[in-house]
């Protein structure tokens, strides 16, 4: 990431959305962060600083429209605009659905088809996906139980399938989980105190 891209994610007005319990811009950045930790490469990297500009199935800002997409990909490039791309208007169900040998598809629900990806976009997306998912974790969501029972289901049931997950994304989701029940326990305890 250099001070361009930066100064591109604020040029959107990204940091005027609330996200969680912050703004969007520091859950983008956090998410790049991460990823850039879990050694991903650089497309990975930015598509995850760029993940929910287009809006998403559970985030519906958008900063950008679709037809936009030429201009945020001469910023960061065609291979990371379409990872964020994709992100942006996939059921994230998909990527951890079987696949075909040969095919590998996820599916679009804003355009209602079926997108073929490689099977290292396919890996880059999940990790994007595990990298929002730890990002956005906060001790505040044990406020909101739907919610963080929504999360925790989620990724129980991401690890439990058989798919290309790289052992960064693996571990740090199942740390996530022990995270989760260590701060339900300790809730726990300083309410029966």
């Amino acid at each position: 990431m250099d001070s361009r891209h930066l100064a591109f994610l604020d040029s959107l007005k990204s940091a005027e959305f609330a996200h969680v319990n912050r703004k969007a811009r520091d859950h983008l950045l956090g998410v790049h962060d991460i990823l850039a930790g879990w050694g991903c490469p650089p497309d990975t990297c930015l598509a995850g600083l760029f993940h929910n500009i287009y809006g998403t199935e559970s985030f519906k800002p958008q900063a950008v429209s679709f037809d936009e997409r030429r201009e945020v990909a001469a910023v960061i490039g065609d291979a990371a605009e379409a990872l964020a791309f994709w992100f942006c208007v996939s059921r994230r169900v998909s990527f951890f659905a079987r696949q075909s040998p040969g095919a590998t598809c996820i599916w679009d629900e804003v355009h209602k088809t079926r997108l073929t990806v490689s099977a290292p976009q396919l890996s880059a997306l999940i990790d994007i996906e595990a990298a929002n998912l730890v990002e956005q974790y906060c001790e505040q969501l044990h406020e909101h139980p739907a919610q963080l029972g929504q999360s925790e289901a989620m990724i129980r049931w991401m690890l439990a399938q058989p798919v290309p997950m790289s052992l960064p994304s693996r571990e740090s989701l199942g740390e996530l989980l022990q995270t989760i029940d260590r701060d339900r326990r300790a809730r726990s305890k300083s309410a029966v105190s």
